[in-house]
């Protein structure tokens, strides 16, 4: 790896020929099949989707842009020539190329204190400047990289009256500008660096053809520029009001000024941009006015970085181009000073290898990511469909089995919603169950046969299969220093409360007690006399895991000295089904099927599971049976996703590497994940693409990173499928073998997998 540190990273703009050149675009392509950059472009192509669909009719049309040419990632980069003179496409295509270009050739470890280097970007190369001058790591880097783009997308939509944005398709009326690099100011007319004049009815090429010809230019040489819209005007002036205004209706989340962690130079004045020097009250309306109004002053630019240059030493300019001829005129204008050039933009870098990015868990620094004692499962307990206990669940998934059924008749008569028409109909049948729910041994747990009826099947389930937890735990109050049961926890995560609907016509004394979804935690507390923190947690489909995760924090922060903790999920009333069915979540046709080319959906499933936890050296100390231990546990929120069903990529990136910092875990250690893999089209490929770019950097065929998913066998038990995912997980430890995901016959086309990373479908 190159020891060059740049004191300059130079971002040029539109104009030229080697931004379309085929070697820029296929260095780019290059680019974009590193972890990273494949990240990076997916998660930009899926904002550029969602924007484009936000557009009014009008301003599509307007656009330019026919969206059935732009369906695949790739073509963000590799434009069309048809739209290769599109406003909009420009500025999206050098920002992607910039980014992909700096991604692959920076030092993870700039990340780890950020260098004084100066991000200087001429015109529309601020957009890419500005995302590297805010982040101080890469998933925040990844984060800013996505609304950066959005921003680069909304500012060149053209906007009426003024439609000098928009080129013409045809005939020789194209708009054109002239670069020439040598011409000054005029103080009369305002001629820029890069000068704009379009004339859309009479064609401005016939225009600059005279202006070029006349008196004005009798010393510098010009040639025509690839731009194709007005920048760097006063007459933007309403664009920037629309601009700014389309931002904020939009919820794009611009960088601060405040996020600045390197210097970076404004084309205007040359001096590092603070609210002051921009005399803009955000930081995304000084780019607007970088890019849209004012002039790019190149002198003025070069004149600041000189004299902040130390004459003792050699001033380093990294040029991430597209070209060269930007980054040598300002190398030649810093007289006096020895300058050395690094060309970034044309040649593969060693930095690119992927390897390179194997020190980017280190470049991630989370304040709250701080290594925590590991945390033991002493204790385990499962009742599944097809698996009333931990052996069954090997049993089931070792065989390959597959547990959809149709609904059963003892939770509602299916076939009276199949065949309903309106709001009450339901178009699958299908689910997975367990054996008796509603069976109870009230007697063994000292609740009367009265209370028992209106409790619950959750709370039944949930008493039954925490004794079975603890009794694998070898549990015996007071029996050990952490098993007093005044300091032991329960944490209960649910989501459903199918129950209510099923006794509103039957509401007993024990109605609150036996249906109020804080009495399930409660319950079990009471049933075993534990008096530590007892807690109902519902976060939907994750909950049995945030109700592991904080037992794991009450643990490490001393709250308790053990816990049982996981999720239940019953289901007995149609309700949910019908909404779910309504929604466009469930599978019309049965199973799961994650990740294959013919997944439609999830399948329905209920069941428990329910840990023992202790400190890890609790468990050392009173000679457990540990079944597993938990090194780190994190969770965060896709803010930015774009729906329930579509993951964030780079939030799960962020999230994947804030675990791997604190559990101090390289990423090459882990080989198997056992991933949410609902059976989505939407859901799974990015799902899967955000594992890799973590977790495939590095990797070989020799070390292979195995991806399943206990839903192809037992369906997405919602509220309990975490506890069932990390039931599966302690089954493999304990038996050393990996079961396949057994829907997975065709791969799902966008599920981009590589040789050392892809969804387990064979047995190992």
């Amino acid at each position: 790896m190159s020891d060059f540190l740049p004191d300059a990273f130079v971002f040029d703009g539109q104009g030229s020929a080697a931004t379309t050149s085929s070697q820029t675009t296929n260095l780019a392509l290059q680019d974009a099949q590193l972890p990273l950059g494949s990240t990076l472009l997916l998660a930009c192509h899926q904002a550029f989707l969602k924007e484009f669909a936000s557009l009014s009719p009008a301003d599509q049309a307007r656009s330019g842009i026919d969206i059935n040419a732009f369906l695949a990632p790739r073509a963000l980069i590799d434009v069309p020539p048809a739209f290769r003179a599109n406003a909009v496409l420009a500025n999206t295509n050098l920002y992607l190329i910039q980014l992909l270009r700096y991604l692959a050739n920076v030092d993870p470890a700039s990340f780890d204190a950020p260098p004084a280097a100066d991000l200087i970007g001429f015109s529309t190369g601020v957009f890419a400047a500005v995302v590297v001058a805010t982040s101080t790591s890469i998933p925040q880097l990844l984060v800013h990289a996505i609304e950066t783009f959005r921003f680069a997308f909304l500012a060149r939509i053209p906007r009426p009256p003024l439609h000098l944005c928009r080129p013409r398709r045809t005939g020789t009326h194209r708009s054109r500008t002239l670069e020439s690099r040598s011409l000054r100011r005029h103080p009369r007319r305002g001629l820029r660096c890069r000068l704009q004049i379009q004339r859309p009815t009479h064609g401005s090429a016939h225009a600059l053809a005279a202006f070029t010809a006349s008196a004005v230019l009798p010393s510098c040489s010009s040639k025509p520029a690839a731009i194709h819209a007005l920048y760097h005007a006063p007459a933007l002036l309403h664009t920037k009001a629309a601009v700014l205004a389309s931002l904020a209706s939009r919820a794009v989340r611009m960088p601060a000024y405040t996020d600045l962690a390197r210097p970076l130079r404004s084309p205007i004045t040359g001096e590092p941009v603070t609210e002051d020097e921009a005399g803009a009250p955000t930081l995304a309306e000084a780019i607007v006015d970088m890019t849209l109004l004012h002039p790019v002053n190149f002198d003025t630019v070069a004149r600041a970085l000189h004299a902040s240059a130390s004459p003792s030493r050699a001033f380093r300019v990294a040029n991430i181009g597209p070209g060269t001829s930007l980054a040598r005129s300002l190398a030649r204008s810093l007289h006096g000073l020895e300058v050395s050039v690094a060309d970034w933009s044309s040649t593969t870098t060693s930095r690119a290898s992927a390897a390179a990015f194997t020190t980017s868990v280190k470049a991630a620094k989370f304040d709250d990511a701080r290594q925590r004692e590991p945390i033991a499962v002493v204790g385990m307990a499962v009742n599944l469909p097809g698996a009333k206990d931990a052996d069954g669940l090997w049993s089931l998934l070792e065989n390959g089995l597959n547990t959809v059924s149709e609904i059963p008749q003892n939770r509602f008569s299916v076939a009276q919603y199949n065949n309903a028409g309106g709001k009450r109909a339901l178009k699958t049948k299908f689910g997975n169950f367990m054996d008796a729910p509603d069976a109870f041994d009230n007697a063994f747990f000292r609740i009367s046969p009265r209370e028992a009826r209106s409790m619950d099947p959750q709370q039944r389930v949930l008493l039954q299969v925490a004794h079975h937890a603890l009794e694998s735990a070898g549990y015996v109050p007071n029996g050990a220093p952490s098993e007093d049961p005044d300091t032991f926890a329960a944490y209960v995560g649910v989501a459903t409360n199918d129950y209510v609907m099923n006794l509103r016509n039957d509401v007993d004394v024990y109605y609150s007690t036996g249906t109020l979804q804080a009495f399930l935690s409660g319950k079990l507390s009471y049933a075993f006399g534990f008096s530590g923190p007892s807690m109902v947690i519902d976060t939907a489909c994750s909950s049995s895991i945030i109700a592991i995760y904080q037992a794991c924090r009450a643990l490490t922060d001393g709250d308790c000295n053990a816990a049982i903790a996981g999720g239940v999920n019953v289901i007995g009333s149609p309700d949910m089904y019908i909404g779910l069915d309504r929604a466009h979540f469930l599978s019309p046709t049965g199973q799961c099927k994650p990740w294959d080319a013919s997944a439609d959906g999830y399948c329905r499933s209920e069941g428990c599971g329910l840990f023992v936890l202790k400190r890890l050296s609790d468990a050392l100390a009173e000679n457990d049976h540990i079944l597993g231990v938990i090194r780190g546990i994190e969770v965060n929120q896709s803010a930015h996703a774009e729906s329930i069903t579509h993951p964030h990529v780079p939030t799960q990136v962020q999230l994947f590497h804030k675990l791997l910092a604190a559990s101090g875990v390289p990423a090459q250690r882990v080989s198997v994940i056992e991933a949410h893999g609902t059976g989505t089209q939407a859901g799974d490929p990015t799902e899967l693409e955000s594992i890799r770019a973590v977790f495939s950097v590095g990797r070989s065929t020799a070390n292979p990173l195995h991806v399943t998913s206990v839903k192809a066998n037992i369906g997405h038990a919602e509220a309990a499928s975490g506890a069932a995912g990390l039931a599966k997980l302690l089954l493999m430890l304990r038996r050393r073998a990996l079961p396949p995901v057994i829907s997975l016959k065709t791969l799902n086309r966008a599920s981009r997998t590589s040789p050392s990373t892809t969804p387990s479908s064979t047995r190992r």
